[in-house]
């Protein structure tokens, strides 16, 4: 099975040409294919595909396999390989996504394909559309109630619900929201900054026996804690 593998500042897929239509089950394909240990390794996989209403279609799956409506760097991949394997002629093409045809336009030099812009449109603010919790036609800096204290929460995740209450975990952009932080704090919430850390830095695959980093010890995971 031929595969490419192409990135777009880094967010990395593997592409597989599926104009003949021999891929039926790209789900496992993605689930198998995308472990940077066992696999070939990537943010997912993408299908290009014929398409009866543009110059070709993308389709993409997600490391779970789950299919994705659509991705700024993919598509701009897909339209290099488009357009160097000779799929499409010109530099402007139309490609079919899960949210719509897009239209992007690549810049090239001898027949390669150095960069690529795509016109995503415009982004959904309406609350119902996105989907949210708020109903607000354009949901922007939207406070959120937590125990009586209305906060601007940078990201909110679920973790566990009950009748009673949710415990939520709050990633607040690092230098900012102090009082915010303090409040959660107070209402037993557990909050973290986000912060960028260097691949060696990520904790390692447990399933990995050797390799050149190791995994934490007991010790020093009972001495992590969230920064103050």
């Amino acid at each position: 099975m031929k595969f490419t593998k192409m990135h777009g500042c880094g967010n990395d897929y593997i592409y597989f040409d599926n104009t003949d239509g021999q891929i039926t089950c790209p789900e496992s394909l993605a689930i198998n294919f995308v472990s940077r240990h066992y696999g070939i390794g990537g943010d997912g996989i993408v299908l290009i595909e014929k398409s009866e209403v543009a110059d070709a279609k993308m389709r993409i799956f997600n490391q779970d396999g789950s299919e994705g409506m659509m991705a700024g760097n993919a598509i701009r991949c897909v339209a290099k390989y488009l357009h160097e394997t000779g799929m499409v002629k010109g530099d402007t093409m139309k490609i079919e996504t899960g949210s719509g045809v897009k239209d992007v336009t690549v810049f090239s030099f001898g027949g390669v394909v150095s960069s690529a812009s795509v016109d995503l449109g415009v982004a959904e603010l309406n609350g119902k559309e996105i989907p949210s919790v708020w109903e607000g036609e354009q949901i922007v800096d939207e406070p959120m109630e937590i125990d009586g204290y209305r906060i601007r929460p940078a990201t909110v995740v679920i973790l566990e619900q009950d009748a009673l209450s949710a415990k939520l975990r709050l990633s607040i952009h690092e230098g900012r929201n102090r009082q915010i932080r303090k409040m959660c704090e107070q209402c037993g919430l557990e909050v973290r900054r986000l912060k960028r850390v260097a691949v060696g830095d990520l904790p390692l695959d447990p399933r990995l026996k050797s390799g050149t980093r190791r995994d934490l010890t007991a010790e020093e995971r009972n001495n992590e804690r969230p920064d103050q």
